[in-house]
């Protein structure tokens, strides 16, 4: 809302005029609903302070196919934070901590075996849905010849999501296309 009324930013002789009372009136209305319309503009520049509507938007542009009678708000504005951060380069340690920021610090262990081509990830989570996102996560981020297997309890039961790997080839092969960091990097 606006502090001052634009009645008081014209002369005085206006003041006492009741056609310019009531136009001001109506365009001090219109003039608070332009500064409410700025302000959330700028909100829904960021994700965490957007609006409703702002983050249904932004699910479109990322084909997510989100569920709000389900889903929290909270969750999904970290589903989209979680999206944006997929150019990242893909080694353990920062599929270990995109896992971290969904599940929460030490809610899941990511463990990657090189020998075997597989990466399989072990986690106690009560959401269903935080586990269907980390098996997107992990279809986007690691390479398509490793087999990678999700296991974990939710709700006093056991789930286990698994992917077959896409191509065969040998992990030399793939390892020769990027840079590898170390023994505990994904190649």
């Amino acid at each position: 809302m606006s502090d001052e009324k634009l009645l008081f930013m014209l002369p005085d002789a206006f003041h006492d005029i009741r056609e310019m009372v009531a136009i001001t009136d109506a365009e001090d209305v219109q003039i608070d609903k332009l500064h409410q319309a700025i302000n959330q503009y700028f909100l829904d520049q960021f994700v965490m302070t957007a609006s409703i509507e702002s983050i249904r938007q932004r699910e479109v542009e990322l084909k997510i196919q989100s569920n709000p009678t389900i889903e929290s708000l909270e969750f999904r504005q970290k589903r989209i934070i979680n999206r944006y951060s997929w150019k990242a380069p893909i080694t353990q340690r920062y599929l270990q901590k995109r896992l971290d920021f969904l599940f929460g610090e030490g809610r899941g262990r990511v463990l990657v075996d090189v020998q075997n081509f597989s990466l399989s990830l072990h986690a106690s989570i009560d959401d269903l849905t935080i586990f269907k996102e980390a098996e997107s996560t992990i279809e986007r981020l690691i390479p398509a010849n490793l087999y990678f297997q999700i296991q974990g309890e939710y709700s006093n039961s056991y789930l286990e999501i698994s992917g077959q790997p896409l191509i065969l080839e040998t992990m030399e092969r793939f390892c020769g296309a990027f840079q590898c960091g170390g023994e505990n990097d994904l190649c």
